[in-house]
């Protein structure tokens, strides 16, 4: 007579929980690796010995297989005399577009600027430091990097909550004299380039005169994106070739 092994008995209930704890654990691990989608405000401050006009962005993020467009409004002093503003980032065709809306006059200019998104993406040598316990900035739980560069210290936080390549977009505006140059002091965005998580503030000081400027996200909206964020209907848009200008259009 022949016995049959003695099959272990499988407790169905048990090893159900142990899947559902595992795939909540690769859900919430995985969370903060989702590229970015939505809005948040960006909003500066400087010293008061700085002498700056600087408003606040409204940012419109497509995430990349959908848009991979990203649109700014600027909220400034001409907003609130009627003028509205945007810029346009589009990685489909490495253009970048700025329009000017006031009362029935639509008009801007495109730009091709395939050299100038390989430029801006360059890595360089920073020191760091990371600071252990994390701070709620905006809402977020963050961990803080301080990174000294060339006379300048700066204060980083960064969210494992989303993902998105700040740096990358920061060092494109720079490049095409979107932003006050001050705000280019200290290189802070050169350490963050193509790495995970979502910076939230910045803060930079010149060590020898204290000057410093920051810049913080808040209103963030995952998920939600106004529909006339990048819409450029009626909009009469000029077109400069590759290599031809990369400056920004002065509509003030």
């Amino acid at each position: 007579m022949q016995f049959e092994p003695k099959r272990p008995k499988i407790k169905i209930g048990h090893t159900i929980c142990r899947l559902l704890i595992i795939l909540a654990f690769s859900i919430f691990n995985s969370y903060g690796q989702v590229a970015f989608e939505g809005t948040f405000q960006m909003n500066f401050n400087t010293s008061t010995n700085i002498k700056s006009d600087l408003g606040a962005l409204i940012w419109s993020i497509d995430k990349p297989g959908k848009g991979n467009r990203v649109a700014m409004e600027i909220e400034d002093e001409m907003k609130k005399k009627g003028v509205n503003k945007r810029v346009l980032f589009d990685f489909n065709d490495s253009s970048w577009t700025m329009v000017m809306a006031i009362k029935n006059i639509r008009q801007g200019t495109k730009i091709m600027s395939r050299k100038m998104y390989r430029d801006s993406c360059s890595i360089k040598k920073i020191n760091k430091k990371e600071v252990k316990e994390p701070e709620i900035i905006s809402g977020l739980k963050c961990k803080k990097i301080i990174i000294t560069n060339a006379g300048f210290e700066s204060e980083v936080w960064i969210t494992d909550q989303y993902n998105y390549d700040l740096s990358k977009m920061y060092e494109l505006m720079l490049h095409c004299g979107l932003m006050d140059p001050m705000l280019k002091k200290g290189k802070w965005y050169e350490y963050h380039i193509r790495k995970k998580g979502m910076i939230i503030k910045v803060r930079t000081q010149n060590k020898e005169t204290g000057e410093n400027y920051s810049l913080q996200i808040d209103h963030i909206r995952p998920g939600i994106i106004s529909p006339t964020a990048f819409d450029l209907k009626d909009y009469k848009i000029s077109i400069i070739e590759e290599g031809k200008n990369c400056a920004a259009v002065d509509t003030n």
